[in-house]
């Protein structure tokens, strides 16, 4: 069944989820990439990652500093379980060592100080697109948007959502939502319930008259060890995240869930939508 949306509008919530999980993906540490795996001659690589593989993710071993870049690659085919192939002791193990892949795409980490909104989402410090530059088919006619957060020693919350035209969409939360809170370990979880602030719309239409609530529910709910090509990482943090959109008490509602797979330093090593059932891993050309 198709995500239900509100009148007249995209669906807003695929742009949310698919941000997020661009986010994720650039959150490695400013020196986190080995220098076998950055993509291009001439690039110089990241130095030696200082994360110590503890399995807890605490601040200072994820970074948000606008200018990076990140490249990923789609898994044409297989992909594992999406909760994992169990292993001893209530680990998991995603194997991605057959994998082939399909095409490989950059995003970039932007400073929302020069957005044409950035007074009505203060307190950003970073934004970045809704995911890659090839959108799903059932997601081409969307409003070209920036995902916009507020990123700190604790926290990484989500302010709201611009889009790169001005005044085409500005949907600003009543309050921040805590996306990520340090330190990420196993079996920590949280949830928030947000609206839309006055003066949010969508071209003509005012989002806050519309009874929309957003409810986000967060769990790191598994931890273990993920194979790439040539490469294997234990210590891997599974976080799980659900967005549930309705209109009202009784109108329509949508739902998106996405799995991230987080390693300190590097960010999100993979990651999977539940809505188009396809893995994107961390690109580390052969």
């Amino acid at each position: 069944m198709p995500p239900k949306t509100f009148p007249g509008s995209p669906a807003v919530g695929a742009w949310l989820t698919g941000a997020l999980a661009t986010l994720l993906l650039l959150g490695g540490c400013v020196d986190g990439t080995p220098a076998a795996a950055w993509p291009g001659e001439g690039v110089p690589p990241l130095p030696t990652c200082r994360g110590d593989n503890d399995g807890v993710i605490a601040a200072g071993e994820l970074d948000f500093t606008p200018g990076r870049r990140a490249p990923y690659a789609l898994v044409a085919s297989p992909g594992p379980p999406v909760a994992g192939l169990p292993e001893a002791g209530g680990l998991r193990l995603w194997d991605f060592r057959d994998a082939t892949f399909d095409s490989v795409h950059e995003v970039p980490l932007l400073d929302p100080a020069g957005l044409w909104c950035a007074d009505r989402l203060a307190g950003g410090t970073v934004a970045l697109p809704f995911g890659p530059d090839e959108a799903p088919p059932d997601e081409r006619e969307a409003v070209p948007s920036l995902l916009v957060l507020a990123a700190t020693g604790m926290a990484v919350d989500i302010l709201g959502v611009a889009s790169v035209q001005p005044e085409l969409l500005l949907l600003a939360y009543d309050r921040a939502v805590p996306f990520l809170r340090f330190p990420l370990v196993r079996g920590a979880r949280w949830q928030a319930e947000v609206a839309p602030a006055p003066g949010s719309r969508l071209g003509s239409l005012d989002l806050a008259e519309l009874a929309l609530v957003d409810a986000y529910r967060v769990e790191l709910a598994g931890q273990g060890r993920l194979t790439l090509p040539g490469m294997s990482l234990d210590n891997v943090l599974q976080l799980d995240l659900q967005l549930t959109r309705r209109l009202g008490d009784e109108g329509a509602t949508w739902e998106s869930r996405q799995t991230y797979l987080v390693h300190e330093c590097l960010g999100t090593v993979a990651l999977r939508s539940e809505a188009d059932e396809v893995w994107w891993v961390i690109w580390y050309p052969q």
